[in-house]
């Protein structure tokens, strides 16, 4: 249904991508390319010079385009021989019983799961407070790396109570997940309690162990996993909350025949669900989100009072109406470090 919601909507898209930056306007159109077939993995993009001709800008900006689209993991470029679509990244749902393992071998990739590091330490105050016992308690710090068909796509820290699992980083080694080594101790069934989502950039450590470069934009996945009890078991990372400044810059697509004139009502209503409620659209419910990373051009440094550069979160949504007929698509970019997104559920 995503891809028939795109197809719905893009008819909308010149006008609504208005003082939009030229770079992203096209990275989108490709992107939605990409999403609908167009190009498939393995194939080669059109060259610069006949990219440059369809949307009639320079060449630099082509190159920002092709540069945004490799970004989002979604080509990649080979000296001397063109740009060409990487594979479809991997759905990764978060949800009550979110596991690696399952997640990707169910996909038919290869599950790969290695500790690179482990330390018994007493819990901070940050992390007490998370699993839920004292602080200073000896809790086991597992750096691990995940990867599937062999590439790394996931570079974690967990922290475990100690008392709970002693022994548990050898036993990870032999059994290279978390699932199953849990399972080691009798705990064979956890649940997903929380999830926050950020960014961060990869440092030095980060870049060797996911094949990256340093200062790229990282999403950062803050969990806590529960027994069926509500006892939590597992703890992932610590993230800001949001100040006054502005937290999102985003692009909205509407079919014009359903709303027309609706840029004048949202500049006197100053919300999208009071101008959709002036053309009779009282209800409406989110359909789906997807979530990943860019950098802030200079427009959004302006719009977002931050610096060119940063990472930013990347959410693209499709909401619809109860009776399941899309009704608008959302292009977001939110500052990481004044709001975090949290996923129910």
């Amino acid at each position: 249904m995503e891809l028939t919601a795109i197809a719905m909507l893009k008819a909308s898209s010149d006008r609504a991508l208005q003082g939009v930056a030229l770079w992203r306007r096209i990275a989108d159109e490709v992107e939605q390319e990409i999403a609908a077939g167009t190009y498939a993995a393995g194939d080669r993009l059109p060259g610069e010079i006949e990219i440059a001709q369809r949307f009639d800008v320079n060449r630099h900006t082509v190159r920002r385009a092709l540069a945004e689209l490799a970004q989002r993991g979604l080509v990649r470029a080979e000296r001397g021989s063109g740009t060409f679509v990487e594979p479809r990244r991997i759905a990764y749902p978060i949800g009550t019983r979110t596991r690696f393992s399952e997640i990707v071998g169910g996909v038919g990739r290869e599950v790969g799961g290695r500790l690179m590091a482990d330390s018994e330490e007493p819990a901070s105050g940050a992390i007490a407070q998370r699993l839920r016992i004292p602080a200073g308690e000896p809790v086991v710090r597992l750096e691990i790396l995940r990867s599937a068909d062999g590439l790394p796509i996931c570079a974690g820290t967990t922290w475990v109570p100690a008392k709970r699992v002693p022994g548990i980083a050898q036993i990870f080694r032999v059994k290279r997940g978390m699932t199953a080594a849990l399972a080691h101790f009798g705990i064979r069934d956890y649940r997903r309690h929380s999830t926050r989502i950020s960014t961060t950039s990869a440092d030095a450590l980060d870049a060797q162990r996911l094949r990256t470069v340093a200062g790229r934009p990282l999403l950062l996945v803050d969990s806590v996993d529960v027994l069926p009890s509500g006892e939590p078991v597992i703890r992932l990372e610590i993230l800001r909350s949001a100040d006054g400044l502005p937290i999102c810059a985003g692009t909205t697509w509407v079919p014009a025949k359903r709303a027309p004139g609706i840029a004048q009502i949202f500049r006197v209503k100053r919300g999208m669900t009071a101008a959709l409620a002036h053309f009779g659209i009282l209800d409406y419910r989110r359909h789906s989100t997807r979530i990943s990373t860019t950098s802030a051009d200079a427009l959004d440094a302006q719009r977002l009072r931050t610096v060119a550069g940063r990472p930013l979160l990347l959410v693209d949504s499709v909401d619809v109406l109860p009776s399941g007929v899309p009704v608008l698509t959302t292009r977001s970019r939110f500052a990481p470090d004044r709001v975090e997104l949290v996923v129910e559920g």
